[in-house]
């Protein structure tokens, strides 16, 4: 019952994203939800998790989307992976950290998008392109996520990780100094 309750869920980001979405538009430009979400599947799933949601949400958005197909599926799938090795490698996660690797990713598939619509059809200006769509989608991509880490993280996400809490304990600073060592030696004499 669990994958079924997964695709629901994802069916209905995107149904979300297309219809309910558009009345938070700022100057035209959406949050791409869908690649938020990616993000935290990866970042704090695995890789594997990261690359099925990019997969399923990326096969979906193709759907949907009505232009070239296989572009969202092969960026988000990419990112989902990408975010999995990422959470892996680092022990914790910050806020503005966040937000500059999604607003970063947000980067990146534009640039695809970019280069796909100059092999396949009349390519944009690039200015107007980068000034008026892609880094206006990748500030607002990048404040949405810092929103949605720091609510997720305040609610659910503990507040130190084991690593920092095991760093803080007083016998292994001891261990740095020396006298964990001193003590064992007065207890046998």
């Amino acid at each position: 019952m669990k994958p079924v309750l997964y695709i629901l869920g994802l069916i209905s980001l995107i149904l979300f994203q297309t219809t309910l979405l558009e009345e938070v538009t700022i100057l035209g430009i959406k949050p791409d939800l869908a690649l938020i979400v990616v993000y935290f599947f990866g970042i704090f799933g695995g890789e594997v998790r990261g690359v099925m949601t990019g997969l399923a949400l990326g096969y979906f958005m193709d759907l949907m989307s009505g232009g070239v197909w296989g572009i969202h599926l092969v960026t988000k799938l990419t990112l989902g992976f990408l975010a999995g090795l990422l959470g892996r490698t680092l022990m914790n996660v910050s806020v503005i950290f966040t937000g500059v690797i999604i607003a970063l990713c947000s980067v990146i598939q534009g640039l695809v998008f970019l280069l796909v619509s100059y092999i396949t059809s009349e390519p944009e200006d690039l200015l107007v392109f980068l000034s008026q769509i892609m880094l206006p989608q990748a500030i607002y991509d990048g404040l949405v996520g810092c929103c949605l880490f720091w609510f997720l993280s305040r609610r659910f996400l503990p507040k130190q990780s084991t690593a920092q809490e095991w760093l803080k304990n007083p016998a292994l600073s001891a261990l740095g100094s020396g006298s964990i060592s001193s003590t064992r030696v007065e207890k046998k004499a």
